[in-house]
């Protein structure tokens, strides 16, 4: 990697990464209590950073993309789980109706027992009812009992999870004659196996169980599910077998064996380096604010925080030509939106009025599908009459 060209960005992200030991700082106060759920959560953020800095590590050792691709792909996933743990403090829970009753019956029933307790001041944490294929209910958390009494302090049950799940019996045992499972008698199976199947698909598959949750807890809104989608497949793309990891590995290095110098691979793989570490930051300050309202923790230093903010701000400001998943579209994705609208008008009509970029709204513009191809673009420049010159915002330090 030509360090050169991407230094501005190492040393952003360098020193975001440098946050991370000072967190556990943050969780104290004046009665010098400890949580284990406090000290789970530093675990494993410090985890991610360990593997971020490996990541970062690699790029400047000029190691294959295909070694570090995969990595970034398990922090993405494992980021919007910690998210939940920390943070997703609403979670559903799944029933099925047994052989030969009516669900539609029984969520009848359990819908007005629901309103009726509601309207006595009971059952406050379960929030909601739904039918569909199955009943769903959404409940607040978990709530926490000290002497036997319910307190304000919540647990999300995204932390729990992760105890409860085993992913071995959930894929392993999803064939019921695979090595020794079809000696497993039904009753063992049931027991045992079929809950973590349904964990799995419930609340540990990425579209189906951390997405929904996400979003039943406002951590993304309907647009961000599309972002972070298609930097998901994205991602899988380069961690599974097919045609373009193939093309993408066989590229990554010439005849004699010395990697090939691909800016635009090596100014991705910085990008995602940096946008987890900063979305792990950001998460886990949104938990501090629960956990100050619980009064778990002591307000924190305000100075402290100020350092830390302004090191986010740094590589904010080196980085958001490129539009991830929280922040807004830069000037080229506006200035590529608007000349397509252009171009489409220009079809049905003559002589259309000059458009100004303020002018388009973040919402009006769509999202790209592919981030290597998006970066790719950004560097070239462009006139147009109707909106002026785009300069690329893509710099070679």
């Amino acid at each position: 990697m030509d360090k050169i060209k991407h230094k501005s960005h190492i040393e952003a992200i360098e020193e975001i990464l440098g946050i991370y030991p000072i967190l556990k700082d943050f969780l104290i106060n004046e009665r010098k209590v400890g949580y284990e759920d406090h000290s789970q959560y530093i675990r494993w953020i410090n985890n991610q950073k360990i593997l971020l800095e490996e990541c970062l590590r690699k790029l400047k050792e000029n190691y294959s993309y295909a070694s570090i691709f995969p990595v970034i792909r398990e922090i993405y996933e494992n980021f919007w789980f910690i998210n939940l743990a920390m943070n997703g403090t609403k979670h559903y829970k799944y029933f099925k109706a047994k052989k030969g009753h009516d669900i539609n019956k029984i969520y009848k029933k359990w819908k007005n027992d629901l309103e009726t307790a509601h309207k006595n001041g009971d059952l406050n944490d379960i929030l909601e009812i739904h039918i569909g294929g199955r009943i769903r209910i959404t409940y607040k958390g978990n709530r926490m009992n000290v002497d036997g009494k319910p307190t304000n302090e919540f647990i999300p049950d995204y932390y729990f999870l992760l105890e409860n799940y085993d992913p071995i019996e959930a894929y392993v045992g999803k064939e019921k004659r695979i090595i020794e499972k079809y000696l497993t008698p039904p009753h063992l199976f049931h027991r045992f196996i079929l809950p973590n199947k349904n964990l799995n698909r419930d609340y540990f598959e990425f579209q189906h169980g951390i997405i929904p949750h996400l979003l039943l807890n406002n951590l993304i809104t309907k647009k961000q599910r599309q972002r972070i989608i298609i930097h998901y497949n994205f991602l899988s793309l380069l961690a599974h077998p097919n045609q373009i990891a193939f093309r993408e590995a066989e590229n990554n290095f010439n005849f004699t064996g010395n990697k090939n110098e691909n800016l635009y691979m090596d100014r991705l793989v910085l990008l995602y380096i940096g946008n987890l570490t900063k979305m792990l930051l950001d998460s886990f300050f949104k938990f501090l604010i629960r956990q100050e309202q619980e009064k778990k923790i002591s307000s924190p230093n305000k100075n402290k925080l100020k350092e830390i903010n302004d090191k986010i701000k740094k590589f904010e400001d080196c980085t958001n030509y490129f539009w991830f998943i929280y922040n807004k579209p830069s000037t080229f994705y506006k200035y590529d939106y608007a000349i397509n609208k252009i171009w489409r008008k220009q079809i049905i009509q003559k002589n259309i009025k000059k458009m100004t970029l303020p002018e388009i709204n973040d919402n009006d513009v769509p999202y790209y599908n592919n981030p290597l191809e998006s970066l790719k673009r950004m560097n070239q420049g462009w006139t147009n009459g109707l909106l002026g010159e785009y300069k690329p915002e893509l710099k070679w330090e």
